[in-house]
């Protein structure tokens, strides 16, 4: 097939381009008309917006690449998980926690990512439980770094915390997303210091029903939590160390969320369980 041709090599000229860190090239890619000669193939043509809003992405061109995903949108087929897709277009935006050019754009970027992930939630259906909390961390985290703490935490009013069943955790191919994002939401209920919002979601992350019930500090039963999850899943780890390398950028708008952070990098446990016992001095 001639789309399929065409495509492949410049997909392979673009890979090459990254893994030589040639922006040179990456531009020429990005310049080259030959996507819209792949529209007789929906399938290459796709691919071909979608490698070039990954190029856009790669130079903090945000609103570019989202361009790429708007003409992508109205060639979805009839049987896309139009959600999933949404849910990747308003991940573009969250690149701008990395570039990190200050508070208007991070309110502009999260804004637009934010606007995506409403549409997610109406296309996706209500009985994908994780699918719908996937979301919701997503969403508030955008708008805790958008600034609005009080719509961030109205986000979770409405979705369930149903506990993941365990052989869902240990099936590494099921609940990829829901595990490469859990994260943000867990950050947002520690920047909040909302105990309940946290709680909610110990009770849905844990495997380990024993320790619900263990009188513990929240610190403690946080960190158990979270320890089986750094051995079961990869992306929750890789989730958690992209926002600690992040921290720093992220202080603006979570410096709750950015300190106890840097507790983690000292690793010092007491000063973390005080941390958290904060959050029930915050419910007085």
């Amino acid at each position: 097939m001639r789309e399929q041709d065409i495509f492949e090599e410049l997909e392979s000229a673009y890979q090459v381009a990254i893994a030589n860190q040639d922006a040179e090239t990456i531009q020429a890619i990005l310049n080259n008309p030959v996507v819209e000669s792949l529209k007789a193939s929906p399938e290459y043509y796709m691919k071909g917006l979608m490698l070039r809003a990954s190029g856009f992405t790669l130079f903090g061109e945000l609103d570019l690449a989202s361009d790429e995903y708007a003409l992508g949108y109205e060639f979805l087929d009839e049987d896309a998980d139009t959600a999933e897709f949404l849910v990747d277009w308003a991940l573009i935006f969250l690149a701008e926690l990395s570039i990190n050019r200050g508070e208007e754009y991070r309110v502009d970027a999260m804004s637009k990512g934010v606007l995506l992930l409403e549409k997610a939630r109406w296309e996706l259906d209500d009985e994908d439980v994780f699918g719908q909390l996937t979301i919701a961390n997503l969403k508030a985290f955008m708008l805790m770094q958008k600034g609005d703490v009080s719509a961030s935490l109205e986000v979770f009013e409405d979705v369930s915390f149903e506990p993941i069943p365990i052989p869902r955790v240990n099936d590494a191919a099921d609940l990829v997303d829901f595990f490469s994002h859990i994260h943000k939401g867990l950050a947002v209920a520690i920047e909040a210091k909302d105990v309940n919002l946290l709680l909610n979601m110990i009770q849905c992350l844990s495997i380990d029903d024993e320790s619900l019930s263990e009188d513990q500090t929240l610190f403690k039963l946080f960190n158990t939590t979270i320890g089986f999850l750094f051995e079961l899943r990869n992306e929750f780890t890789d989730e958690f160390n992209t926002l600690f390398r992040l921290k720093d950028n992220l202080r603006d708008a979570m410096p709750n969320y950015a300190h106890f952070m840097d507790l983690i990098g000292e690793q010092d446990f007491d000063a973390l369980t005080l941390f958290f016992a904060s959050f029930h001095k915050d419910e007085l």
